[in-house]
């Protein structure tokens, strides 16, 4: 596979501005769906408009089981999450599940 045309749904947290947002972005950009996932519901919700193929959820990085719950609802809706890019102030990484 050369990676084209090959889209998956993917969490980014952080998403609603700055690098968070610009990752998001670029998943878009390649036909990607993105959960935008913020402190702020209605930043997230904003970037997801604005972005288009996203969704907006509140999450807080900090709450393990809130970061369960989304991630449960998240699958619930899409059926798969192919990638968590942690783009928060909390914490920065990336990793395919």
């Amino acid at each position: 596979m050369d990676g084209k045309n090959f889209c998956v749904d993917i969490c980014v947290t952080g998403a609603a501005q700055g690098i968070g947002y610009a990752i998001a972005k670029s998943f878009i950009n390649n036909g990607d769906f993105v959960a935008i996932l913020d402190l702020n519901l209605e930043a997230a919700e904003n970037a997801a408009a604005k972005l288009g193929n996203a969704k907006g959820y509140k999450v807080d990085v900090a709450n393990e089981e809130m970061v369960k719950s989304v991630v449960d609802q998240i699958m619930a809706e899409r059926g798969t999450i192919g990638i968590i890019n942690i783009s928060s102030a909390k914490w920065q990484t990336s990793r395919r599940l």
